[in-house]
């Protein structure tokens, strides 16, 4: 089995199954591309020996690249292994192509006789671009082809644009790397050992491993010397500096001062090479060292695009660390700073801000770091952990002077369930900074504090709307090139300003910023967006605006969002419209399956309030008012603890839970709940107490005061269908009825909705429709024929008329479950209590203690049992403290 012509592999090699089983899928092509000690020849031998294919190991050396020389070579290779029969166009060698201008059909027909065959090509980086193009060619011709091969240099095998015609494999550093346990294997030593995280520590790079294994056999491991187990990080430093000793002969001091300065970075590009050396031909010194094995160019392109700017040059892990060290150790503290913060400077500038971030706080460059934030806070947020611990250290009273490092750490800590403590610590120191320098700072740090501010105000569960309105105002005044100094965190501050006044109750300005940080994020081609879209669709969808919720999120959705957006915090309230326009057309499953999505973050997500609302109205539209009554007590209460409830909050789950009341037949509680509030929704929503109660009179009277301009559109529809069902309900004339049907038919079909007719009582909505029908207002009648089968609010009917002694035992009901402790409440016998019950369960209508006790709670002849979670809420919201 295996390839012909593997190279014989030392006995001192360690078993790599997960790369064998990579090169064994199935790709047409499979590149392992990385700079010298990496252990990409070792890997493809060792698959190439057990492979049960068919094929041919070939090793590509200098001068060996051309079409031709490659081709020959091929050729011959296949005729020696015993791989060609007589006819086959390949047979005669390099022969084959003495007189052809190119070598590819040949090659083409002659290895298409050959069926299933697999190539390995080592060192493939001596190529030529016209042979890798023309391999590539073969592997596209030749479905049975399948090429696996190794390079130190990003050549054409590893275009980005190939795997739209081929199915790519590449395994790069991270992938060739030693696992823990490869290393620990390697080095015949236990995984906890510390020379095994020294080896990681070094880039996990094979050839180091080989070369420690090779120290300890050259002495024995024994007498004198120390065994692997005992070997520390400084005989690993050792290691690497002599594997670098070797090559410093023939380098001369310019090139190693060179060597040693772009070493400190991660990765270089030509200007920044210049400006960290002084050396104007650093892009020959950079192909010098790609040479040497120290590195590699990455880019778009190969040989021949490596100048282009876009092209990165990155040292090995290998020698990066030693050179990097001994640049530490040689270098004078301020030229090190010097080249750390250039370095840093690029990095921010080049997509790298967690690097820069790193580099810069490590440096204590405040201002810097500042700035690092300020631009690039939402892409800093995936860095979460490791952010925390960069500034673990860092005292308190120097992030009291950052608010805007403090705000990112409060944002970590708060994506966290148990580290909401820390994060409400962060958010309001950053408040704190936030005051004490907003009074110093520039127009477009005034608006990042300001913004900063709301949002720990917001998120600490108290009104940060104050801050939020001067932060929009200062946003809105500031010049072009002062709004540019925001970079890429301008959509962001916009999405944060407007959640801010969305939560305050500001909700024109909330969808005005909503737009502003689609348009910011669109103009400078940033994902924000995205995050807007979601934002302005839940936004319209909670305000009642359906027509407009659906095509913001078809607007969304038509976007390409990174993984796991759509279903965590930037796409909840993109979930949260989806959920309530299916809710809308009465389809509670996939409203349902929306909300699911984001299961693993509710209990962290900040918009849990209106996520549980529309929790509510599905268990509603499922006839669960007992089951939304519990997850509001539930999740209230978790809230509560974690000090996320507002006061803004809490008065928008008053009507949640008095509705979830309403619709379990808790009429005096739903009263109750709703408390001493004059606002118009308030008004509206004792108005459906009202109506469900056989009450109309009042109900009208509450909606003819409540001041329909101060509504949102889904208040303003709820409105509309309340008052045009107890105008039926009364009876009134023709003119009336017409016109409130009328009133009410044109904004549920404006906005889209079906909910505001859903949640009207069923006994009005009963009669409601007889009006409709009777005033041949079809289109209307039909909408509200569709809405009584929905039977989200159940009517309990007429008070029942009760005597004293059934008034007593119902009272008693409400405390006691069994037939003789109400006998003993009552001083009577049992058999009385049971003949009282019966009569009474019969004048209910009901079977069970339960439901009597839920007919009784709705005429407020017993108090319910069942806590809402929010009676304890008053006016004035949670307090502090």
């Amino acid at each position: 089995m295996g390839l012909a012509g593997v190279p014989r592999l030392p006995g001192a090699l360690i078993d790599r199954a997960r790369l064998e089983a990579v090169l064994e899928e199935d790709y047409g092509l499979g590149v392992l591309c990385a700079p010298a000690g990496m252990g990409k020849t070792v890997a493809m031998a060792q698959w190439a020996a057990r492979t049960p294919r068919r094929g041919l190991w070939l090793r590509v050396t200098d001068g060996g690249g051309s079409p031709t020389v490659f081709a020959g070579h091929l050729a011959l290779a296949l005729h020696d292994y015993g791989l060609l029969d007589s006819g086959n166009p390949l047979a005669a060698g390099p022969a084959a192509f003495q007189f052809v201008a190119e070598p590819w059909d040949t090659l083409r027909r002659g290895l298409a006789r050959l069926g299933e065959l697999a190539l390995a090509i080592d060192e493939s980086e001596y190529l030529e671009p016209d042979t890798v193009s023309g391999v590539i060619r073969l592997l596209n011709d030749l479905p049975s082809l399948s090429v696996r091969t190794t390079t130190r240099v990003a050549n054409g095998f590893v275009e980005p644009a190939l795997t739209i015609a081929l199915d790519v494999v590449v395994l790069r550093d991270d992938e060739l790397a030693l696992t823990r346990g490869e290393t620990a294997a390697l080095l015949h030593a236990d995984e906890d050992t510390p020379i095994v995280s020294d080896v990681l520590d070094h880039g996990g790079a094979p050839g180091l491993a080989r070369l420690l294994t090779f120290d300890e056999s050259a002495t024995g491991g024994r007498g004198g010397d120390r065994t692997l187990r005992e070997i520390d990080s400084s005989r690993v430093s050792e290691i690497v500096d002599s594997f670098l000793r070797i090559r410093r002969p023939s380098w001369d001091s310019r090139f190693i001062d060179f060597l040693e300065a772009i070493c400190l970075a991660d990765a270089v590009d030509i200007e920044l090479a210049v400006r960290l050396t002084g050396e104007a031909d650093a892009a020959a010194l950079l192909d010098r060292a790609e040479r040497e094995g120290l590195g590699q160019w990455r880019g778009h392109g190969s040989h021949g695009l490596r100048r282009e700017a876009a092209a990165l040059f990155e040292p090995s892990p290998f020698a990066q660390r030693a050179l990097s060290a001994s640049a530490r150790r040689n270098m004078q503290a301020e030229r090190l700073r010097e080249l750390e913060l250039s370095i840093a400077r690029w990095e921010s500038e080049h997509g790298r801000p967690f690097e820069a971030l790193r580099r810069a706080t490590t440096q204590r460059d405040w201002p810097f770091v500042t700035d690092i934030v300020r631009r690039s806070s939402s892409e800093l947020l995936p860095y979460g952990g490791q952010i925390s611990q960069l500034f673990r250290d860092v005292p308190l009273t120097t992030l009291g002077r950052l608010p805007l490092v403090t705000t990112l750490l409060a944002l970590i800590a708060n994506a966290r369930p148990d580290h909401r403590l820390r994060a409400l610590e962060y958010f309001l120191l950053a408040a704190y900074g936030s005051r004490q320098r907003s009074a110093t700072r520039d127009p477009a740090d005034r608006v990042l504090l300001g913004t900063l501010e709301s949002v720990a105000q917001r998120v600490s569960g108290r009104d940060g709307g104050k801050a939020a309105r001067k932060a929009f105002d200062t946003i809105e005044a500031l010049s072009p090139s002062d709004r540019s100094r925001l970079g890429r965190n301008e959509p962001s501050v916009w999405n944060q300003i407007g959640t801010s006044l969305l939560y305050s109750g500001d909700v024109p300005r909330a969808i005005a910023s909503f737009r502003q940080a689609i348009a910011a994020s669109d103009a400078g081609g940033y994902r924000a967006g995205l995050q807007g879209l979601a934002l302005l669709a839940g936004t319209h969808a909670l305000n009642g605006e359906m027509t407009q919720a659906r095509a913001v999120a078809d607007r969304a959705e038509s976007r390409e969002w990174p993984d796991r957006w759509k279903t965590g915090y930037p796409g909840s309230f993109l979930q949260l419209a989806h959920a309530l326009i299916a809710l809308e057309s009465g389809d509670a499953a996939t409203a349902q399956a929306h909300l699911h999505t984001l299961d693993e973050h509710r209990e962290t997500i900040e918009h849990w309030a209106p996520l549980l609302h529309v929790d509510v109205l599905i268990e509603l539209r499922l006839h669960r008012a007992d089951t939304a009554r519990e997850r509001i007590r539930s999740i209230a209460s978790a809230q509560r603890a974690r000090r996320a409830v507002s006061h803004f909050t809490g008065d928008r789950l008053r009507h949640t839970s008095a509705l979830a009341a309403l619709a379990a037949g808790d009429l005096s509680g739903a009263e109750r709940i709703l408390g001493r509030a004059g606002d118009p929704r308030t008004a509206v929503s004792r108005a459906r107490i009202a109506l469900t109660g056989d009450d109309p009179e009042r109900a009208l009277r509450l909606l003819t005061a409540a001041p329909g301009e101060a509504m949102s559109a889904r208040t303003r529809a709820e409105h509309l269908a309340l008052t045009a069902a107890a105008v039926a309900v009364l009876g009134q004339d023709d003119a009336h009825a017409r016109a409130a049907n009328q009133r009410a038919d044109a904004a549920l079909a404006e906005n889209a909705q079906m909910l505001a007719l859903a949640l009207v009582p069923d006994a009005a909505l009963e009669k409601l429709a007889t009006s409709a029908h009777r005033l041949a207002q079809r289109a209307f009648a039909r909408r509200v024929e569709r809405a009584r089968g929905w039977g989200m609010i159940p009517s309990p009917g007429v008070a029942p008329r009760l005597t004293s002694r059934e008034l007593a035992v119902a009272s008693e009901l409400g405390r006691h479950e069994g037939v003789s402790q109400i006998a003993a409440a009552l001083n009577v016998s049992p058999n009385t209590v049971k003949s009282q019950l019966r009569a009474l369960y019969r004048k209910l209508g009901v079977n069970t203690r339960t439901d009597a006790l839920r007919v009784l709670a709705a005429w407020g002849l017993v108090r319910p049992g069942v806590d809402t979670g929010f009676d304890d809420l008053d006016a004035r919201g949670p307090q502090e403290g």
